[in-house]
This record gives C-alpha cells, sequence and structure tokens, in this order.
C-alpha cells in the first residue's frame, strides 16, 4: 500500500470516528453514566486523531505523496532499463 493510499485511509478513518462521536455524545446524553470510562476513552482518542494529521513521511522531513512514489517508481524502472539495455550490449 503506497504512502497516498495510507493517507487517504487516515483521513476516511477520521471521518468515520467523527460521525461515531456524533452518535455516541447523543446516546450518552440519553444514558448519562458518568463511570462509562470506555466513551470517554473513545473522545480522547477521538481528540488525539482530530488533532494530528496522518502522513507517511520521510524520516519526518518530507511527506511521501503520490507524485513523490511515482516519481521514484519512474526513476527505478528507467535505470533498470538503461542497466538491461547495456547488459544485453556486452552479450553481443
Amino acid at each position: 500500500m503506497g504512502g497516498y493510499a495510507i493517507q487517504k485511509e487516515g483521513e476516511k478513518l477520521k471521518k468515520v470516528g467523527l460521525e461515531c462521536s456524533h452518535e455516541v455524545s447523543q446516546q450518552s446524553f440519553l444514558v448519562s453514566n458518568e463511570k462509562d470510562r470506555s466513551v470517554m476513552t473513545f473522545f480522547l482518542l477521538l481528540g488525539n486523531i482530530r488533532d494530528n494529521p496522518m502522513k507517511v513521511t520521510g524520516g519526518g522531513m518530507f511527506v511521501i505523496e503520490k507524485s513523490i512514489f511515482l516519481t521514484m517508481l519512474n526513476a527505478v524502472v528507467t535505470y533498470s532499463i538503461i542497466m538491461f539495455q547495456l547488459s544485453y550490449l556486452e552479450k553481443a
């Protein structure tokens, strides 16, 4: 799975989490149980997810996006083709 796909899945996870938090908050008002730690833990988790963007980075120095991944893949494929052609010339 590429960096771009991971970033998009992270955004989807955030969206689903926020939708769930809305439903949980509505239900928690109906059943107000102050000792319910699972609801509190859920809201703390969502608070952390909401404030931190999920991205794949290269050592925290740059974000690996689809364009960077495709550029690196292009360089590797081009290098491989050139090496294959040069090895063919040596055999001839």
